[in-house]
């Protein structure tokens, strides 16, 4: 034994002499200006098989750092920079370790400008204007990476529990395959599939609508998307992926991706299943799935959901799920470009939990134990896609409609008893809850956009059509029975129901507009949103009485229909020259909302009229450092479920009673 870890102390230790630490410190400037540059990727590769060691990049005063371990004593030391020749020599590292270059100049590239294609090693790190761009093979990371593996390495990208994506803060909204939405605007399935072996590039940009892609217009500069470029000689075959896992407890996992793709020509097909509690699709496509009818939403720290009450992943319970799809999208030239996605979700989750939790409070101690089963499983079907036409250089139109099926199945049972601490109870819970489900969505987005010959001055309209339907059935039982001080069991409040619920709506929104350019610096946008829609729902909730049949209740129970409207013209101005540009457009949004119940003959309507602003400034100082500040205000108003004055019992712990007095709330970002 002395002997094994006086060797295993030994191969430590060579390998501490080995692997020293290194620390290399400079300034980049422009060598004609002598201006520091920021944002200069500076980074370390080995000389046998330009392995990438370490990266930096320069800060505002064109300084960096770079630090950490290596067994490398010869190294190659590089720095680039979008438009300048690299700037590269051969370092040693065997005498020493703190090491300051000093001042390093960096000389334009003329021919780079000019877009001549000239041969030169990838940084790690490239910035392009308003694109940051990473080269994926620069970083290390396991075998059979994904593109989520790959993006956890890169420096400034988090990506939470829930899957959300953010780059130096900025929300991820999408991910494209080279320009192209990948199973529609779902991030995740991008993340999960995409193997590395085929990316390229990683591209990070503002993110655009479709009209300020197709006019060059800015985007929003607190939001980002990521394009991925596919490696040339990736982009025309067939490539695949297939990952399996087994365990004990019959424990299971498997996924897998076949892609084929021929230049202009993508078709991708997937599948996946297992038992290991992962949900097998995402918060977005169960929310897409079930279009208007998400009243009700939550979100854990362990990665699962709730949507109306119905959980999906995470750690209660052990969830089997499957999922397939395909994708494919096909370009005729410039001017015509189809694609077209199908998801299918499904997923069962069993879960049992037993609980006892004993409370102290300053005059009094009591027990509660808890007993809680469920079985919750749902199957959704996504269909979308997209046509984008463009008929000349001038004119662009697209749209892309969607088709959401989902039905869901849901049936748990609880129950609890409190006692004090002499063994008296105190009160006892038993509840049980069946609920079937099945939602249909249909909807379409669509955007013209029209440049005339006039710089900076373009017109359009964009908007959207949703229909919705939603059914649900819900067998619901409750018994309370409390205690009096001396252990006498108090008359016991039941509700045993049967819930029907029936809703379908209907929206169309719509907004014209017009930029013009006044100057050469500051032009005029107008613009007038008008959206529109209907919403019917039918709640019939019934009783049982003691021989089991079905008493209609009246009071708990609704059948209305809520029609509304907003309107929203606005102005705004534009003011764009040198490195200083500065938004800002207001307007007023008036909305209106009529409810009608039939059952309960009442009637209200609502009106809100709120003043509406957006602002941006946004600066560039010297040729690499810029900074932005915005500002916006959002109106909400209260949803139908808020404002309708009707008992909700579902819960008996917690009553909801709507309250038609609300007013719509404000937030300032």
């Amino acid at each position: 034994m002395r002997l094994c870890i006086n060797a295993i102390f030994i191969m430590a230790l060579s390998s501490t002499l080995h692997a020293q630490q290194f620390n290399i410190k400079g300034i980049v400037k422009d060598a004609t200006t002598k201006e520091r540059m920021l944002s200069t990727t500076v980074y370390l590769e080995s000389v046998k098989d330009s392995t990438l060691i370490t990266y930096s990049i320069t800060n505002e005063d064109g300084v960096f750092n770079l630090s950490g371990n290596t067994a490398y004593e010869r190294v190659n030391f590089i720095a680039s920079f979008q438009g300048y020749k690299n700037y590269s020599f051969l370092m040693s590292l065997e005498e020493r370790r703190d090491i300051d270059l000093g001042v390093i100049d960096l000389s334009s590239d003329i021919e780079s400008l000019n877009s001549v294609l000239i041969t030169a090693r990838k940084a790690p790190i490239t910035v392009k204007k308003d694109t940051l761009e990473f080269n994926a093979k620069s970083f290390n990371t396991k075998a059979d990476a994904t593109l989520e593996d790959v993006l956890k390495e890169l420096p400034g990208v988090e990506i939470d529990k829930d899957g959300k994506i953010t780059v130096n803060g900025k929300e991820v909204s999408k991910i494209l395959v080279n320009g192209k939405e990948f199973f529609g605007d779902d991030p995740q399935i991008a993340l999960k599939n995409l193997p590395k072996e085929i990316i390229d590039k990683i591209q990070v940009t503002e993110s655009k609508t479709d009209a300020q892609k197709a006019t060059g217009e800015a985007g929003d500069a607190n939001a980002s998307e990521i394009n991925i470029t596919i490696d040339e000689d990736k982009n025309k075959g067939w490539f695949s992926r297939l990952t399996a896992g087994g365990g004990t407890d019959e424990r299971y996992s498997t996924s897998g991706i076949v892609n084929y793709f021929n230049n202009d020509f993508k078709l991708s097909v997937l599948g996946s299943s297992n038992n290991i509690n992962s949900p097998g699709f995402s918060f977005d496509e169960i929310y897409d799935a079930m279009g208007g009818s998400a009243y009700s939403i939550s979100r854990s720290s362990n990665g699962s959901f709730g949507i109306n009450g119905q959980n999906f992943g995470g750690s209660s319970g052990i969830t089997s799920s499957d999922s397939a799809g395909i994708n494919l999208s096909k370009d005729w030239g410039e001017k015509v470009g189809v694609s077209m996605n199908y998801f299918y979700g499904g997923n069962d989750t069993r879960s049992a939990s037993d609980s006892r939790r004993e409370t102290f409070l300053p005059d009094r101690t009591f027990i509660t134990e808890s007993s809680n089963r469920g079985d919750r499983a749902g199957d959704s079907h996504r269909i979308s896609g997209r046509i984008e036409v463009k008929p000349d250089t001038l004119t662009s139109f697209n749209i892309s409609p969607t088709i959401n099926i989902s039905d869901n199945f849901s049936d748990n049972t609880s129950s609890s008893k409190s006692s004090d601490d002499r063994g008296n109870t105190i009160n006892d819970v038993t509840t049980s809850s069946i609920s079937n489900s099945d939602n249909q969505s249909l909807g379409a987005n669509f955007n013209f956009s029209r440049n005339t010959k006039e710089k900076g001055t373009y017109f359009g309209f964009y908007g959207n059509v949703n229909r919705d339907k939603n059914n649900s059935q819900s067998d619901f039982n409750s018994i309370i029975i409390r205690y009096d001080s001396l252990g006498n069991p108090e008359t016991p409040d039941i509700q045993d129901q049967l819930i029907d619920t029936k809703s379908e709506s209907n929206s169309f929104s719509v907004t014209p507009y017009l930029n013009k350019k006044l100057t050469d610096a500051l032009g005029l946008s107008v613009n007038y949103n008008v959206e529109t829609g209907n919403q019917k729902n039918k709640r019939s909730l019934f009783d049982r009485d003691g021989s089991g049949s079905l008493l209609f209740n009246n009071l708990l129970s609704n059948d209305y229909e809520v029609k509304n409207s907003q309107q929203r013209p606005s102005l705004g101005l534009r003011y764009d020259k040198g490195g200083f540009r500065f938004d800002l457009s207001g307007g007023i949004i008036h909305q209106t909302l009529e409810s009608e119940d039939v059952l309960l003959d009442t009637r209200f309507d609502k009106e809100f009229t709120d003043p509406y602003l957006r602002a941006n400034v946004n600066y560039k100082f010297g040729k690499f450092g810029r900074a932005y500040i915005n500002y916006s205000n959002s109106i909400n108003i209260p949803s139908v479920r808020q404002l309708q004055p009707v008992e909700d019992r579902t819960n008996p712990q917690n009553i909801v009673v709507g309250n038609p007095d609300l007013d719509a709330s404000q937030q300032h970002n």
